[in-house]
């Protein structure tokens, strides 16, 4: 048969060798001339393989070990991304799963703010209510000092004096600035609601009775009901009591 084994080799083989005798360039010839043939030799082929049937060969041993690679490489590269789809899905469940235990935490931290505030409410409450109930329990006393009192004019001298010792609001008291007879059953009556008072105050430090003119019987009432019971008076003034002392003394 012939064949024209040359025509288009380069382009088809690339620089590989026709012969082994003579380089490409002295075997291949080409022209411009159309329809033209240029005979170099005439094969005559008895089931033998040419070398342009070897190059073909060749090639597709090539192209099938480039498909082979390829065909590895895209395993690989799909079993890699298989593997990276594995530990995305895995970080999405910790994801989920920290998730879950995020608002787990913060409905509970949420709960145990709510009792808190809900305790503390109560605590507010209660304080206000004692505080509420210990008001009342002053206001009651109060009045209750000030129904001791007959005379209107000592009341009205000594009921601020009553209720600041009450409300725990003074922390002396001084005798000698009011002008009421002690001596007098009125007076004594003041005498009493002051003494009840001041065992009540906790406030009290020092009662300054220096020259008011109180007699034996009203300092007797004011020690003993009142000057005896205070648990925060700790300084009391007697001087100038000339009438106190010699009350005393009989």
């Amino acid at each position: 048969r012939i064949e024209g084994e040359t025509i288009g080799w380069q382009g088809r083989f690339g620089k590989a060798a026709i012969s082994q005798h003579f380089p490409n360039a002295e075997i291949e010839r080409v022209t411009t001339a159309q329809n033209s043939i240029i005979p170099y030799r005439v094969l005559v082929s008895m089931d033998i393989q040419t070398r342009e049937e070897e190059e073909e060969a060749k090639k597709n041993v090539r192209n099938v070990q480039a498909a082979a690679l390829n065909a590895r490489q895209a395993t690989t590269a799909f079993e890699a991304s298989v593997e990276q789809i594995k530990i995305a899905q895995a970080n999405l469940a910790a994801l989920v799963q920290a998730e879950k235990e995020h608002k787990a935490a913060l409905a509970k931290v949420q709960k145990e703010k709510k009792t808190a505030q809900n305790e503390a409410n109560a605590a507010v409450a209660g304080k206000r209510n004692v505080a509420t109930a210990q008001s009342a329990a002053q206001d009651g006393l109060v009045r209750a000092l000030c129904t001791i009192v007959t005379d209107q004019d000592i009341l009205r001298t000594l009921q601020p004096s009553i209720q600041a010792l009450i409300f725990n609001q003074v922390t002396q008291l001084n005798f000698h600035g009011w002008r009421i007879d002690w001596k007098t059953r009125a007076g004594l009556e003041g005498v009493a609601a002051l003494a009840a008072a001041v065992a009540s105050s906790r406030s009290l430090t020092t009662a300054n009775l220096r020259g008011c003119g109180m007699s034996a019987k009203g300092l007797a009432v004011l020690a003993t009901r009142g000057v005896a019971k205070s648990s925060s008076l700790s300084s009391l003034d007697l001087r100038y009591n000339f009438d106190m002392l010699k009350g005393a003394e009989g």
